[in-house]
């Protein structure tokens, strides 16, 4: 036997994408597949399909004994949860006892598109190499949803080698502790390289693997709710927008986007006369406590988040601010937010506050134009007040017009990062941001123009990912960039966009306390 397939999942990953793996697979392929599965065993039968119980694993069951509740939020150092896929891969029972040639390792949340014989195996595995694998020229690790061992060349031995580095944990010694980077790090000898020459970071679906099937990487695109590329603009996108783009780089050469005020500084202190002659609540510094923002901002992405959101609202000391764009849609999805802040000098602010909600608390900026200010005290709202710096000479009217509550904050140039200094000055250091993608997941015209001839949109590169942005989302970018240096507060943020994955790439990990005094 020349090939065979390996994959494992658990009963939630069956249910959510194994079922589809397993229906795509029988459909298209010849090959044989051995799968481990976890508890129960699903009601599928097929003579292609060989199911090995991966609970007797005694090398696993020990593992995960000593590294129970070890894993992090960080894939870095998901110890536990990408290990199932070892012991699975590196059973030397069934390699010892089945010839095959070539093991090839397939991800479960794959789908296979079109047929898959032993001639197009052969392309992307040929002989006389350790094995085949997806190297990604843009990330600091290869793809290993796709990965083959050849018998007679060294990939059974390297299998070995690999499953030895988990029992003994040895892997505690690598930098990060998932199978592909100790891939990476172990791999000697000759290797195909199936990916070579591909950009990006779903080189899967963008080299040859991509013409036979698709691989549903990640959370969203596992549930089916990113389709496509996910998120970012496929290749075909890419292609069909050209290759005009402004590179980002964070550590280095950045481009730097200087942000000024949206409308002039004489209308800024006409909006605070007005704003203080009304509102005689505003907000004071409360001392550091244990509360949570689960911060909601108006990306696309917030829709998927809605029932984490909802779930983690009833915990004890969470409470749910918004933005003016989450606002309507946090409500609509039933869930009350505790306060919504409001930055904006400019009139529209108030089309996102057509409908107040009385158990709403608008923490709402000094400077916010009159109509916004008319309309929440119609509706009788609650209402604080607090005062933005924005560098419009707003110090000296506050002082004239607001004395025994002269305290301004300091901080983004958007509501979404402004927010975070609001809720800083509250007495809140841990956050955790939905919504933040700052980037564009459609299709856009990339010749568009803005009111001063500008290009509207710009491709940027954040660290090994391209992004289709503008120059007010990357000044925002920026603004974050700068508040993950605070070390005073803890941040998790959730999505696909352009401040998970900088947050996900840039953030400094460091050890706990109980991890060194032992």
């Amino acid at each position: 036997m020349n090939f065979a397939c390996v994959t494992t999942f658990s009963p939630a990953g069956y249910e959510a994408y194994g079922k589809r793996f397993l229906e795509s697979y029988i459909k298209h392929w010849s090959v044989p597949l051995w799968i481990y599965y976890e508890s129960q065993r699903p009601d599928f039968e097929h003579p292609l399909v060989t199911w090995v119980n991966l609970d007797k694993d005694q090398d696993r069951a020990a593992f995960m004994k000593r590294h129970k509740g070890k894993d992090t939020k960080d894939y870095r150092f998901q110890i536990v949860r990408f290990a199932h896929k070892i012991w699975a891969l590196t059973d030397p029972e069934r390699l010892e006892k089945v010839d095959t040639e070539n093991w090839i390792w397939l991800d479960a949340d794959i789908e296979t598109l079109d047929t898959v014989d032993e001639a197009f195996l052969s392309g992307v595995c040929p002989t006389g190499f350790c094995g085949s694998y997806l190297g990604r020229t843009d990330w600091h690790h290869s793809e290993c949803g796709f990965v083959s061992y050849s018998r007679r060349f060294g990939g059974v031995a390297f299998l070995a080698e690999l499953r030895e580095i988990y029992k003994s944990d040895r892997i505690l010694e690598f930098d990060e502790h998932h199978d592909s980077f100790i891939f990476d790090k172990i791999k000697k000898g000759w290797w195909y390289n199936i990916s070579a020459g591909v950009k990006g970071m779903h080189v899967f679906d963008d080299c040859i693997l991509g013409k036979k099937m698709k691989h549903y990487k990640g959370p969203l695109r596992k549930a089916g709710k990113v389709k496509g590329d996910g998120d970012y603009l496929s290749k075909a996108e890419k292609k069909e927008l050209g290759d005009k783009y402004a590179d980002v780089l964070l550590d280095n050469e950045p481009l730097i986007v200087k942000t000024k005020n949206c409308v002039k500084d004489k209308n800024i202190a006409a909006n605070i006369h007005y704003f203080t002659t009304l509102v005689d609540k505003y907000l004071v510094e409360c001392q550091p406590w244990e509360g949570t923002i689960l911060f909601c901002s108006g990306g696309p992405s917030l829709k998927d988040y809605i029932p984490e959101i909802k779930r983690l609202k009833k915990r004890k000391n969470h409470y749910v601010f918004c933005v003016k764009s989450a606002h309507d849609v946090l409500i609509e999805n039933k869930i009350i937010p505790f306060a919504c802040i409001l930055l904006d000098p400019r009139a529209h602010v108030v089309d996102f506050i057509e409908n107040p909600h009385p158990d709403v608390q608008y923490i709402v900026a000094s400077m916010a134009h009159p109509v916004t200010i008319d309309k929440l005290l119609k509706e009788k709202a609650k209402v604080w007040g607090y005062h933005a710096l924005v560098g419009a000479g707003e110090d000296e009217v506050i002082k004239q017009r607001c004395p025994k509550n002269a305290f301004m904050l300091a901080g983004g140039c958007s509501t979404a990062m402004r927010g975070v200094s609001v809720c800083y000055n509250m007495g809140f250091r841990k956050f955790k941001l939905y919504g933040y993608d700052l980037c564009y997941t459609g299709q856009v015209d990339m010749t568009e123009k803005d009111e001063k001839g500008r290009d509207k949109y710009l491709e940027i590169d954040v660290h090994g990912r391209k992004f289709i942005s503008d120059a007010e989302k990357v000044a925002q970018l920026q603004d974050f960039a700068q508040m993950m240096k605070e070390r005073s507060i803890q941040m998790e943020v959730y999505g696909p966009g352009l401040v998970p994955h900088l947050w996900n790439t840039k953030r400094k990990i460091l050890p706990h306390f109980k991890d060194i005094f032992k």
